[in-house]
């Protein structure tokens, strides 16, 4: 396979791809039309407040000035807007910030002012595993030979996954399963490994001059880095004094601060004789601190040191999580990984080309190429977990991510396999024999898709995670695409359609026992809806009963006291838009709306209130939406057309015409750190 690569146009504004938002949003949600919007108008902040257009080249100039004309009705009072997700896949939730457009479009000017001063700011520590190094070069890769159908140049990743580029290691696996871990085991016995409590919800923002200037003795005033760093982070908080949660802008945020507290454990380290790298090692990834050491001694002083100096920034050690560990350096983790490993070595064997399958070929006996049972790699998966003393959710991302690349290797031999059959029967060179194989190979495919798929929900109900979902639904796209004949290129290979009928009952019927076993709320709902995207790819007979989706919805919509968000809502409209869930009188459509305008009237029309904002710019596009509802918004505001907004497309919802094996390959190009 070749590969070339080259340099495209740069752009600020792609700080709106990579560093405003969180990575737990639903498919439909992005900025990435803002960002085409931001970057064609070449929006700018001035110094009275208000936004501008710097070019007026855009193809929807009368939409693009009602947008401008909404963010600057909020130019002097913005509000974030926070929703909760699972955190560990059963019980426990985390609260996320999404920034209001405005207070992203700030974050911009910020990167553009002071992206060198960052990147001075982040060079300090001895210890940091992961912070930016330099401004990310923007180059477009191009992937030569591809297998994968309908992957064209344009559709090709054309940004670098984050605005900075982030140095030593990009990604904590990288450090377990990478080289420098191995040198450290040559010198030195013991790794200790621990973390912060509550890092982001804990840092002192207020604090970001002395970690900026390495003194305390500082005159915060306007127009400094550090007095607008602080001003946008509490923008992001809502006037809190901690770090949001979520975007990337945060952790290059509490990145300063942490470099700053690193310095002084080290100051006080050398002041005890003690040299980084030689009597000790210590290294910190984000809130996560691995320190190895030889004198138990040692480690003593570290840790008395680290604590002392976190509670001087208000901040503490997570005791409960802190472990130690002895050469060689194996955790439960490393062991639970490979023994999924091992699983799915054995689910993905090709039988056909194994010392039985040859054998058997030989004495005229055709296996199935493939062949799995979902209920032993259930069990397998609990006896791992149980036997390994890990929970599920530390090792799900793992699991499905390998099990994906698995897939798709696998089903491209496959494809060749069945696409020969195939032809020769096209060919009229297939005996009765030769026919009766090709059906039973189409069958027992399709029953090891269906195998597969039951194994992967269980993965998702055992970890109900954003992360989780999206990879699950990933995975679940690419089956059937590859049934319907539209994962690869060049192939013919195709299964009767009562075949596919078995896959899509399949995934209706696990979706529905989903919806069955759980209720719309905080902390699992957004996690459910982006899953019942999957339905966009299945047939409309296939769609999800209104009595289902109603009894899943239960009093949810009925008042607002219930902690759902207009993020699930808006994913229900869209899978009632798309047909995968029947509502054949409306039901749930007028619930969900009047729920909406609800929350509008509750935040009093604020467009200065991110929900309020993205609420609007998200119904008002929206053709099942009747014209009184659309009547009730427009008269609302009198300084703003937005009757212009019925005419174009919502910057930050995709309605239609999106694709999602391309949203999943979106969510995939960024970087989780």
């Amino acid at each position: 396979m070749t590969k070339f690569s080259h340099h495209i146009d740069y752009s600020i504004y792609r700080v709106l791809l990579s560093e405003v938002l969180p990575y737990e949003l639903p498919f439909f949600f992005s900025f990435k039309d803002f960002y085409y919007f931001a970057d064609r108008a070449r929006l700018a902040i001035s110094d009275d407040g208000s936004i501008s257009k710097k070019s007026h080249k855009m193809p929807h100039e009368v939409w693009s000035n009602v947008m401008v004309g909404m963010l600057n009705e909020c130019k002097q009072r913005h509000k974030s807007f926070t929703y909760g997700i699972n955190k560990d896949g059963k019980s426990k939730g985390r609260k996320l910030v999404l920034v209001h457009p405005y207070v992203a479009l700030e974050i911009v000017k910020f990167y553009k002012e002071y992206a060198g001063f960052i990147l001075n700011s982040c060079c300090r520590s001895n210890y940091s595993l992961r912070h930016p190094t330099k401004i990310a070069y923007n180059r477009k890769k191009v992937q030569g030979e591809t297998s994968l159908k309908d992957i064209t140049e344009e559709e090709t990743v054309k940004l670098p996954r984050n605005y900075f580029l982030y140095e030593p290691i990009k990604n904590i696996n990288i450090f377990y399963e990478g080289s420098l871990l191995e040198r450290l085991e040559s010198k030195f016995s013991h790794m200790y490994i621990t973390d912060m409590k509550h890092c982001f919800d804990n840092i002192p923002a207020n604090r970001m001059a002395e970690a900026a200037y390495l003194t305390d003795k500082v005159n915060l005033s306007f127009g400094t880095f550090a007095a607008n760093a602080k001003r946008i982070m509490k923008d992001m908080t809502n006037g809190e004094d901690n770090v949001a949660i979520g975007p990337e802008f945060s952790r290059v945020f509490a990145e300063i601060i942490l470099q700053k507290i690193d310095i002084e454990i080290e100051s006080e380290m050398e002041a005890k004789d003690l040299v980084q790298q030689k009597d000790y090692a210590c290294f910190r990834y984000v809130d996560d601190c691995f320190f190895f050491y030889n004198d138990e001694n040692v480690k003593k002083q570290f840790v008395n040191i680290q604590d002392n100096v976190l509670k001087s920034w208000e901040l503490s050690l997570n005791k409960d999580k802190s472990k130690d560990y002895s050469l060689p350096y194996i955790t439960p983790i490393t062991k639970a990984k490979d023994q999924v490993i091992a699983m799915l070595d054995g689910v993905f064997e090709f039988r056909l080309e194994t010392a039985k399958g040859l054998v058997h070929i030989n004495e005229g006996i055709y296996d199935n190429p493939l062949q799995m049972s979902s209920h032993n790699c259930i069990k397998t998966i609990k006896s791992i977990i149980a036997t390994k003393d890990v929970d599920i959710s530390k090792i799900t991302s793992f699991l499905l991510y390998q099990l994906q690349k698995r897939l798709v290797s696998t089903l491209d031999r496959l494809d060749t396999l069945l696409r020969e059959y195939q032809e020769a029967e096209k060919d009229m060179l297939l005996d009765m024999e030769g026919k009766k194989i090709l059906r039973r190979y189409e069958r027992s495919t399709v029953s090891f898709l269906c195998q597969l798929a039951q194994f992967i929900f269980f993965v998702f109900r055992a970890d109900t995670r954003m992360s989780t979902s999206i990879r699950v639904v990933s995975i679940l796209d690419i089956i059937i695409r590859y049934t319907e004949n539209k994962l690869f290129k060049d192939s013919d290979a195709a299964f009767f359609n009562s075949n596919r009928n078995v896959l899509y009952k399949t995934i209706h019927d696990e979706l529905v026992l989903i919806l069955r076993n759980k209720k719309l709320d905080c902390y699992c709902g957004l996690e459910i809806c982006n899953v019942l995207s999957i339905m966009n790819d299945l047939p409309d007979n296939f769609a999800i009963s209104s009595n289902i989706m109603l009894d899943f919805i239960g009093d949810a919509f009925d008042n607002l006291d219930r902690e759902i968000n207009f993020l699930m809502a808006f994913a229900l409209l869209k899978s009632l838009k798309d047909s995968s869930i029947a509502d054949p009188n409306n039901i749930i459509r007028d619930k969900i709306l009047d729920w909406l305008i609800k929350r509008l009237e509750t935040k009093e029309w604020d467009l200065g209130d991110a929900e309020c904002f993205y609420i609007i710019s998200g119904l008002m596009p929206l053709k099942i939406i009747n014209s009184e509802k659309k009547t009730t918004i427009i008269n609302h505001y009198e300084n703003v057309d937005m009757m212009k907004l019925e005419s174009g497309r919502s910057p930050f919802f995709q309605w239609k015409g999106a694709s999602l094996r391309k949203a999943c390959d979106e969510k995939f190009a960024v970087d989780v750190y």
